[in-house]
């Protein structure tokens, strides 16, 4: 069971570091369509938003 959880959670973590550097790459407007197709494949992330740090 341990094992299931951790490679659950590992790939939740992969998607969220890869659309941090997408986002970085490509910039608000098309992050904001990338992003809905990550919420569907993953439905454990509920909600993805930007959010810049000022």
């Amino acid at each position: 069971m341990a094992t299931v959880l951790q490679r659950s959670f590992n790939r939740y973590t992969d998607v969220l570091t890869f659309l941090q550097d997408y986002y970085w790459v490509v910039g608000q407007p098309v992050f904001a369509g990338f992003i809905a197709r990550s919420l569907l494949t993953y439905p454990g992330i509920q909600a993805l938003e930007w959010a810049p740090l000022m």
